[in-house]
Formats: C-alpha cells, sequence, structure tokens
C-alpha cells in the first residue's frame, strides 16, 4: 500500500514537472487521495496518456477519466467544465450543438442557452452550477430523448426566425472532448426500447 502511494506521488510529482507546476506535498497527498480507488499502474498509465495529450496539468477527475475509472459525479463535473468553456467561446448570440446531448437538455431545461450566457456569475456558480450536476448524474445513468437532446438556439437564431431568415452559419457544433458523449443518446434509445421510461425534460 505503501509503496502503491509512493507510485502515484512520483507519477503526479513528474506531471507537474512536466506542465511546469509547481505543487506542494500537501497538494500531491491531495491528488493521491482523490485517486485512491486507483492502483498505481492505473494513475501511471493515466499519468503517460496526459502527457501525450493535454495541453494543461490535468485534474484528478480528468486522470481518473484517462484511467478508465469515471463516476457519474464525474462526468458531471466534466460535463459542466465543457459548458463553461462554451458559454465563453460562443456566447449567447450563436446557437451551439453539443455532441453530448445530455448538456443540451439540461440547459434547456435550465431555462436555455441565452439565459445561461447572461446569468450573473454568483449565481451561475451558486445555484446553476449543482443543479446541473445532480441532472448531469441522472440523465448519465438513465439516457436522454432525442426531442430534449436537440441543439439549443441562440439569440441570433430566435430573432432570424421571427423575421423568416434562416442562417445556419449561426449553428455551432460543440465537440466536448468527453469519451461518453454519445453514450446518453444510444442509452436513451435503448430504455426507450425496452420500455423503460427516458428523461425527456420539457422544453421552456
Amino acid at each position: 500500500m505503501k509503496n502503491d502511494k509512493a507510485r502515484k506521488a512520483i507519477a503526479i510529482g513528474a506531471l507537474a514537472e512536466l506542465y511546469r507546476r509547481q505543487m506542494t506535498d500537501a497538494a500531491i497527498e491531495m491528488f493521491v487521495s482523490a485517486l485512491g480507488d486507483l492502483t498505481a499502474e492505473q494513475v501511471e498509465h493515466a499519468a503517460r496518456k496526459a502527457a501525450a495529450s493535454c495541453k494543461f496539468m490535468p485534474a484528478p477527475v480528468e486522470l481518473r477519466e484517462l484511467a478508465g475509472k469515471v463516476s457519474h459525479a464525474d462526468r458531471a463535473m466534466l460535463a459542466f467544465q465543457a459548458l463553461e468553456l462554451a458559454i465563453e467561446e460562443i456566447g449567447g448570440y450563436r446557437s451551439p450543438d453539443f455532441d453530448d446531448p445530455a448538456i443540451n437538455a439540461i440547459v434547456r431545461h435550465l431555462g436555455g442557452w441565452t439565459r445561461l450566457c447572461a446569468m450573473p456569475c454568483d449565481e451561475f456558480d451558486r445555484f446553476l452550477r449543482p443543479q446541473f450536476l445532480k441532472a448531469y448524474e441522472a440523465i448519465s445513468r438513465n439516457g436522454v430523448g432525442s426531442e430534449a437532446g436537440a441543439r439549443l438556439i441562440g439569440e441570433f437564431e430566435r430573432e432570424n426566425a421571427r423575421m423568416g431568415y434562416n442562417r445556419p452559419g449561426d449553428i455551432v457544433p460543440v465537440k466536448t472532448g468527453l469519451p461518453w458523449a454519445d453514450e446518453t443518446r444510444r442509452l436513451g434509445e435503448r430504455r426507450t426500447a425496452t420500455g423503460t421510461p427516458r428523461i425527456e425534460f420539457q422544453k421552456p
């Protein structure tokens, strides 16, 4: 056990050095604790994959993903990070279509794309974040229907539709990079086929 912890700490320390990140012993210990259910081999494997594919020092949840050990809560955290990045890069005027339909469904359920983009930061972090995480965990278990998972509508598309215009350029496909991005759609289809209710939020 001690040897496993030491190997994990060495792998984390090597990653930090590679990414020129200063990490205290306490910070490395927190990383090791967050990866406590993984073997030393899994952590080392994840560290090698991170070194080959990540632009920045990965968080523990990202290392868990690279190790193939991702819980529903982990998935929710990574999906929320993808949402935050898309809001910063796309803004509320264009219409995003996330490759993970669960994100589309939850954003629609929580008021729509333009509402989230215009939300004050404190409200976004304090109220929307826990709602998103809870909903995503449920969807990652049960799947989401195709209607709820359809792309979102931005301000440009909404205004153009009122005037009878159709500008495909306003639609932005969003590649989240999440390895299970299409899984929730397939899961929803399978559960519907077998008679198990899927999550199908209503459009506002």
